[in-house]
């Protein structure tokens, strides 16, 4: 299995999760804006190099699990260049919700029963599940004859 990069942590927060619950809370904003934030404050506080910093997809994909999670919401939308924006906050009430420590990806996958990724169908099946093969594969060369 590849090695992992390990996670970049700015200083005085234990997860990426917990920055952004305290930006939020501080000033709703656009997800943007919001990983320029992110992106000036590992380059200026954890002093990464700038090639090292994850890129926007990334998290946006973070910020996609944190609100399916039902930990942020939609506050708000504007216009900005004459393109619509969403403004994002943290749910009211939520602020201090025991899931902004975890691992937003990792307990998003587990709530939607999603199967590890690295056994593939077949094997997911067989192994987790315990079911036995669908189909039988292609026979093997001797059989073939």
């Amino acid at each position: 299995m590849p090695q992992r990069a390990p996670t970049v942590q700015i200083p005085g927060y234990e997860s990426v999760a917990l920055w952004i619950r305290d930006e939020l809370m501080r000033r709703p904003t656009n997800p943007y804006e919001l990983y320029r934030r992110y992106r000036s404050a590992l380059i200026t506080l954890a002093r990464l190099d700038p090639k090292k910093v994850p890129r926007f997809s990334s998290f946006w994909r973070y910020l996609y699990s944190l609100k399916k999670l039902g930990l942020i919401h939609v506050a708000g939308r504007a216009t900005k260049d004459n393109r619509r924006i969403s403004i994002y906050a943290v749910v009211p009430g939520r602020e201090d919700d025991p899931l902004w420590w975890k691992n937003p990806q990792r307990e998003l996958a587990r709530r939607r029963r999603w199967r590890p990724t690295w056994l593939g169908r077949r094997r997911y099946r067989r192994r987790v599940l315990g079911l036995p093969p669908g189909r039988p594969g292609r026979p093997r060369r001797a059989e073939q004859g």
